[in-house]
């Protein structure tokens, strides 16, 4: 393998570990959000929800 072979395989494996992590980016976040909301009880200000998602 040479350099350049080397370096589009990491450059392709990069892009599709991107891709994957941009796909799942509204569902981390809600989860994370909805986390959140649990720690504080069930109850949490809609401005401060919506800074967290």
């Amino acid at each position: 393998m040479t350099k350049s072979n080397v370096v589009e395989i990491i450059s392709a494996v990069v892009s599709i570990i991107g891709a994957y992590i941009l796909i799942n980016a509204l569902e981390m976040g809600s989860k994370a959000a909805g986390a959140s909301v649990a720690e504080q009880g069930g109850h949490m200000d809609t401005s401060t929800y919506l800074a967290i998602l």
